[in-house]
């Protein structure tokens, strides 16, 4: 992790910024930032899979700030013009999809094991018949810490 600066935001108000460059696996390139304010701490994590270093990052933020995939439906929409079943060619896209991004189990563990006190889903990779709901309830299972927000665009979250 690179070392932690300080910047003012707002008069006086100084931010430390951290940030995993990337990450230690895989072929994409995926950035987290951790913000500390006096207000808390807030973590923007970018497409990742299950993630040590994501988490120690978290560890404690007031926010995160996560993405989320629902892999049964994803999958189901590239099969779809398959007839339901998967071209063997599709099996890196299926891997890829599991080690690079977080199903809602393991959103919900990365927010639990870091002590966040609030989850924002955001950037929800899902096909056609994906459920918000559905994802929702999975991420609550293995998260019990505090509030899950489903984002939506130019939605306003206090940092508190």
């Amino acid at each position: 992790m690179a070392r932690p600066g300080a910047a003012p935001v707002a008069a006086g108000e100084p931010v430390r910024a951290a940030h995993l460059p990337d990450r230690a696996y895989g072929a994409d390139r995926s950035y987290s930032y951790r913000f500390d304010t006096p207000a808390g701490a807030i973590v923007f994590t970018g497409d990742t899979g299950p993630s040590a270093a994501v988490e120690a990052l978290a560890r404690d933020c007031n926010i995160l700030v996560a993405e989320v995939v629902d892999l049964p439906s994803v999958m189901a929409a590239i099969a779809a013009p398959f007839g339901g079943r998967l071209p063997t060619a599709m099996d890196a896209m299926r891997i890829h999809m599991e080690a690079e991004h977080l199903t809602p189990a393991e959103l919900g563990k990365l927010a639990q094991r870091a002590k966040a006190r609030k989850l924002i889903v955001t950037h929800f990779a899902m096909g056609p018949t994906g459920d918000l709901d559905a994802i929702r309830r999975e991420i609550r299972r293995h998260y019990t810490n505090g509030d899950i927000v489903m984002g939506m665009d130019m939605m306003e979250i206090p940092l508190e």
